[in-house]
């Protein structure tokens, strides 16, 4: 095990009507929440407190995180290597060329662009190794004139610029290649009909901390509420 390695998201939460966020960092090789923090702001100072001082007797090696710009900023401050998640990159590829084949504004040979399009991207994303996956991009920024506006602009303006946090895990095996461990957590412990019903953030904590005992004793961790709380 390579212990130092992250993965950071947020969460929203309406309390009382109003919108808090839960702050949380995620342990990828003990699949273990280290820490989570409530707020009403999620700026960058917030952000970067909260994993300083999760992190701060810890070893710092990786940083996993979508894709928010200001996650590198923070990544780089603190020490950390910064590994975009895949998932999301993924997702919005998928999601360009489903929504342009139910389009009744293109024909079939426009529709035919946009998939083939979607498919080189994706295959970049799948590519091992980091040298493959690296000259596909390559090929791909020499051409981009062969695909349409709008997959050239998702490439230029967020593939482009974050190519080389996106394809870390393949130039560090020890790395994940999604934050999806941090996603599956919170599916478990905090499933989305239940993020309306607390008051308080008092109440909120209660409830994550005890989740939080239950998850680890789930997975193998031997933590009692008596031992958590003390």
């Amino acid at each position: 095990m390579i212990f130092g390695n992250y993965a950071y998201d947020e969460q929203y939460i309406k309390l009382n009507g109003v919108k808090y966020y839960i702050l949380a960092l995620f342990d990828i090789e003990l699949n273990t929440l280290v820490d989570y923090h409530i707020s009403d702001n999620i700026g960058k100072k917030e952000i970067t407190d909260f994993i300083k001082r999760s992190t701060c007797q810890q070893k710092r090696i990786s940083l996993t995180t979508d894709g928010k710009p200001m996650y590198k900023n923070i990544a780089d401050e603190l020490g950390f290597i910064h590994n975009l998640c895949i998932f999301h990159v993924i997702k919005d590829v998928k999601k360009i060329v489903n929504d342009k084949m139910k389009s009744k504004k293109l024909d079939e040979n426009q529709k035919a662009e946009y998939y083939d399009a979607g498919k080189i991207i994706l295959e970049i994303f799948r590519s091992k190794p980091y040298k493959k996956a690296n000259k596909k991009f390559t090929n791909l920024m020499k051409h981009l004139d062969k695909i349409p506006k709008e997959f050239v602009d998702f490439v230029k303006n967020k593939i482009k610029p974050n190519f080389q946090s996106y394809m870390k895990h393949l130039q560090f095996d020890f790395l994940p290649t999604t934050n999806n461990s941090l996603e599956n957590y919170f599916g478990v412990t905090l499933p989305r009909y239940l993020k309306k019903l607390f008051k308080t953030v008092e109440g909120i904590e209660i409830y994550l901390d005890l989740q939080r005992v239950k998850w680890d004793q789930n997975h193998g961790k031997n933590i009692s509420p008596i031992e958590f709380f003390t």
